[in-house]
């Protein structure tokens, strides 16, 4: 359902007429739209990962960005190793059910309410061979992702003599299921260094993407985000470079690993994140949408959601946000306030150059918690830890 039927139902539902929000949602989507259109590479940002109303504008951008401007690549800050499934049900010319789309983009997103329009979306457009899908992180261990849980390391380490296979496959699973104790695995990196002597060529991008997610085992935090950004930089270049059909490519991810600019996040240091290692190696080519909300909650983790703190006055959520129900703040407005406050970054408020980090920005008037689509959900989700 797109967002605007959501609001409108929403709306009728409060007794409120609908049409002043309808014109300016669709006003700043159209705006967003054009703006985005010509671009080769867009990361679609969100300010948390828990925001019901923004997903299902991301929903709706995306649905268009793919039918009206020709994009033929979504990338998600999922599973890197999860995505491989679809890839392989397309070359045995299978349909892609969308079950196996929800799957790969993982716990995080995939029982959202407001999620669930766009995994037959997806499944089809992949089925009829106008798009490809793929996911950017390297690490294992997702909710309910029986590929890289489990199947993955059984075709890699299957070349293996018997008893190191038996080993690293064992040592694998009590990282995945068991990791309290990252100490105790340091035997399993040398087991994915000789699954490298004996991989195929098409099994290189897992390889290197477990080798530089297990070199982050009992490091800080900190070492962690930078090493997953650099990373999923890396995965995202090699879509975009690919031979062949040219990639126009959308990347879903959190506000912060969409900045082009990390002067407001400590923990990349000199470092790279994914939107800033992108624009320097494509320039303006790129575009990075950020997406935040004047008011409102969002879902903190299963059962749990947080209000939004108030707005400063000359914040950009109160400048644009509060008196439409959605507004597309342009470079070029971004430009004109300068130094000011937002919440883009997980709903704390940080004063910056808000052009420096991102070509436009969706600012809600209200935001509300994702809704689970389970009827009996039976374990924590949380969407927060890691942006």
């Amino acid at each position: 359902m797109k967002i605007s039927k959501l609001i409108a139902a929403a709306l009728a539902l409060a007794g409120i007429a609908s049409s002043h929000a309808r014109a300016d949602e669709g006003q700043a989507i159209e705006q967003a739209v054009q703006a985005m259109c010509p671009k080769q590479v867009v990361l679609l940002g969100e300010a948390t990962h828990g925001g019901g109303h923004t997903t299902a504008l991301k929903v709706e951008l995306v649905q268009r960005l793919v039918t009206q401007c020709g994009f033929n690549v979504v990338l998600f800050e999922s599973s890197f190793y999860e995505f491989f499934p679809i890839a392989e049900q397309v070359r045995e010319r299978q349909p892609i059910p969308p079950a196996l789309v929800a799957t790969a983009v993982g716990g995080v997103w995939k029982f959202s309410q407001e999620m669930q329009a766009l995994f037959p979306f997806l499944a089809q457009q992949v089925s009829d061979g106008k798009l490809e899908l793929g996911g950017l992180d390297f690490q294992a261990g997702g909710f309910q992702q029986p590929y890289s849980n489990g199947a993955m390391f059984a075709e890699l380490s299957a070349p293996l003599a018997d008893d190191r296979r038996a080993f690293c496959k064992a040592l694998f699973r009590a990282r995945i299921y068991d990791n309290d104790d990252l100490a105790g695995f340091s035997a399993l990196p040398p087991c994915i260094s000789d699954m490298a002597l004996v991989a195929r060529q098409d099994q290189a991008g897992k390889i290197r993407n477990l080798q530089a997610w297990l070199a982050t085992d009992g490091r800080p935090q900190a070492d962690l985000v930078r090493a997953r950004d650099k990373m999923m930089a890396e995965n995202a270049s090699a879509w975009i470079d690919r031979a062949g059909t040219p990639a126009k490519v959308l990347i879903w991810a959190h506000n912060g690993h969409a900045a082009r600019d990390t002067a407001n996040l400590p923990d990349y240091g000199s470092e790279d994140n994914l939107g800033r290692a992108l624009s320097r190696r494509y320039g303006d080519k790129v575009f990075a949408l950020a997406i935040s909300a004047y008011e409102g909650e969002f879902r903190w983790s299963q059962g749990v959601n947080k209000a939004l703190p108030s707005a400063p006055p000359d914040s950009l959520e109160a400048r644009y946000g509060r008196q439409q129900d959605l507004a597309f703040v342009t470079a070029d407005t971004l430009r004109h306030a300068g130094a000011s406050a937002s919440a883009a970054f997980g709903y704390n408020y940080l004063r910056g150059d808000w052009s420096e980090a991102y070509d436009g920005m969706l600012i809600l008037q209200q935001e509300h918690p994702s809704h689970d689509s389970r009827d009996q959900p039976t374990q924590p989700i949380c969407v927060f830890a890691i942006p």
